[in-house]
């Protein structure tokens, strides 16, 4: 009976049940039994955010995060700094709030990477291989961070070793184009490649037509 269990949970979340504004938020953010409405859902999570319900402030953060706009990214950044600290005791929760901080910043208030990078590296450290990923990127390339190919690479293999596929299509491409200080090898890449297959089938077939 969705319709009645709907109607239980929007009584719940307007008598101050946060949990049901968070349940609700993501009931219409999933189409869990309703259709998919962002709008609906930034707006239930607002509602337990406004009642200092810190997780439905991370969910409209992370929800705001997918925008396209400048500014909906400039408050998603808000809401997940806001929001941050009531979900320290989840590691999984901190790894990806933080590794979307660290992206936020990038992209939206580049004059602020090292900031964005800090972000980059506390999700590391709990285990976020997409932020090792960007961190290595980052490495690379010597933005906010000095140039160092072999602490890119560590960063690369750190990564690949959580079973990241993006981090085996990098490294394919690092060992594909002799890039970091390693050897040109396309035995080495191919192998790289074929990890990602099965999460990333397109890109790891696209790539290995270049070795042919």
């Amino acid at each position: 009976r969705a319709d009645e269990g709907l109607d239980f949970l929007e009584q719940a979340a307007d008598a101050g049940q946060t949990n049901a504004c968070l349940v609700l938020g993501r009931a219409y953010e999933r189409g869990q039994g309703v259709e998919v409405d962002a709008e609906v859902a930034l707006a239930w999570y607002r509602q337990g955010s406004e009642a200092k319900a810190g997780a439905c402030t991370v969910a409209a953060g992370l929800l705001l995060a997918k925008a396209e706009s400048t500014s909906a990214r400039r408050e998603a950044r808000e809401l997940l700094e806001e929001g941050l600290p009531s979900i320290q005791g989840s590691p999984a929760r901190a790894r990806v709030c933080l590794t979307i901080l660290g992206r936020l910043y990038l992209d939206v208030a580049p004059r602020d990477g090292t900031r964005g990078v800090k972000y980059l590296e506390r999700a590391a450290e709990l285990g976020a291989t997409g932020a090792m990923v960007d961190l290595a990127r980052l490495q690379e390339r010597g933005e906010f961070l000095e140039q160092d190919h072999e602490a890119a690479l560590a960063w690369l293999k750190r990564a690949a070793a959580g079973e990241d596929p993006v981090a085996w299509i990098e490294l394919g491409d690092v060992y594909a184009s002799g890039r970091l200080g390693q050897v040109q090898s396309k035995d080495l890449a191919r192998q790289a490649y074929e990890r990602a297959r099965r999460e990333r089938p397109v890109v790891v077939e696209s790539r290995l037509k270049t070795l042919d």
